[in-house]
Parts: structure tokens; sequence; C-alpha cells
């Protein structure tokens, strides 16, 4: 069974959206970069310069759009203009406060520009609404978690973690966060059980070995 082995923090725009927006997330910075130095472009090359644009289009048409508008904040926020994609979100949470996929992206991207208290808002309240699937839930609950770690909230972490991995259980990059909680949380004896239910997935993973040398267990 195949196993995810990591996840680049460095991508961490590219889960704003899941389904809807993965597609075109790779080099839409290109086109959001090129429009803001060159001017908008009215001949798309690509189909997913024509997404951007379309997103665009939508946009200015319908400007109670919440979806295109949540298209347009991720370009935004891949070329790094945060403050224009917020701009976005904040509008489109208002438009439509039901979906958990706007607010997911105002949360990752409020992370991103270090307001981590409207991320944390913003991610409790994606995990808490319904409609999308299994997959956005797991990256939602890992990020949420993610901020609580960095803030030492250990229990939180844990509760965050755990959810993440009922939503992906072998998933492992939510496995070893949620080692590395309990943990920090002392709860030792199910930091061993997860880190030795990792190397059943991947038996040579050195994180999971050190923690557990660490922690006077045997892998």
């Amino acid at each position: 069974m195949e196993v995810k082995i990591s996840r680049p923090l460095s991508i961490v725009i590219q889960r704003i959206v899941v389904g809807i927006l993965l597609v075109a997330i790779a080099v839409l910075a290109f086109f959001v970069i090129r429009t803001a130095f060159q001017g908008e472009t009215t001949t798309p090359r690509t189909a997913l310069e024509r997404a951007y644009l379309d997103s665009l289009a939508v946009v200015k048409k319908d400007p109670r759009n919440a979806k295109a508008r949540l298209k347009l904040a991720m370009a935004y926020a891949t070329a790094g203009r945060y403050n224009d994609a917020l701009s976005e979100l904040n509008i489109a949470v208002k438009l439509d406060p039901k979906d958990p996929e706007i607010y997911y992206g105002l949360g990752i991207v409020a992370k991103k520009v270090g307001d981590k208290k409207k991320a944390t808002e913003a991610l409790e309240r994606a995990v808490k609404l319904e409609g999308s699937v299994a997959d956005f839930y797991r990256e939602a609950y890992y990020e949420l978690g993610q901020i609580y770690y960095e803030q030492k909230k250990y229990k939180e972490a844990v509760n965050a973690f755990e959810n993440a991995a009922k939503e992906g259980p072998e998933t492992t990059y939510v496995l070893i966060a949620l080692a590395q909680a309990y943990e920090k949380a002392g709860q030792k004896d199910k930091a061993i059980e997860e880190y030795k239910t990792i190397l059943t997935y991947v038996p040579d993973y050195k994180e999971a070995i050190d923690a557990l040398k660490r922690l006077g267990a045997s892998p």
C-alpha cells in the first residue's frame, strides 16, 4: 500500500482548495506576475492561463461569485500577493459563509502572513463545516494542528492531528506530526505506539527510528 512520505511546507498554498483549484495551481503564479508587471493579457496561450483569466472575468461579471473570488485569491497567493488574496477571501466568506474551502483558504493565507489568530479561527470553522472530501479535512486539521504545535498548545495539537489521522490514517506526515505532539504532550506510550505504526508503513523511516531510540524504545 503506497504511503505519502512527506509534504514540503513551501508549497502550502497548493492546498488552498481541493478539487476545483488543484489543476491550475502549479503555474498560475507566472500568469499573475506577468499580469501585475505587464498589464492584463487578453490573449491566453494555454488552458491554465485561460483558467486564471476566466476567474478574473467571472469576478468582474459577477462580483458575488464566491468560488470565482476563491480562485482569484489562490492565484494572488501563489504569486505572493497575500493582501490581495486576503481581500478576495474576506469577500468570499461574506458571500458564502458555509463553504469550508473558503475558510481553509483564508486560514492558510492568514497563517502565511503571520496572523495565527485569524488562521486558527478560519481553520476551526473549516473543519466544522460539511461539504468537502476526506482529503480536505485531513489537510485542514493538519494545518490547524501545526498552528497549535507552534504555539506549544500540545493537547490541542494532539486533538487536531488525531482528527487529521482519521481522515488519512496512512499519511506519514500526519502520523509523524501526531507522534511528535504526543511526545510534547507527555504521552510517551502513545508517541512510541505512533512511531512504531509509521515503521509498519515505512520500515526505514529515519525520523521515527531516531525518535524511538530517544524515547528508549526499540524500533
